[in-house]
């Protein structure tokens, strides 16, 4: 089993990319998310795409770029 300090050295080369104090909310919880089913040995990019896909996305209303710059 990993320590807490082993874990921490994992985060912070995945963070290290990341100079924005404000993302590092986003990038920490995204390192979770890929680590929890990286350690179940299921692939974190299909997990993400199941996890997309089991949502109701028909309240979301999606304007396209061209619809914002006028």
């Amino acid at each position: 089993m990993n320590t807490i300090e082993g874990m921490w050295r994992h985060v912070k080369v995945f963070l290290e990319h990341y100079t924005k104090a404000e993302d590092y909310r986003y990038h920490l919880a995204h390192y979770m998310f890929a680590a929890s089913f990286r350690a179940k040995g299921i692939p974190p990019f299909l997990e993400f795409l199941r996890f997309v896909a089991s949502k109701d996305w028909s309240h979301v209303q999606v304007t396209s770029s061209a619809d914002s710059a006028t």
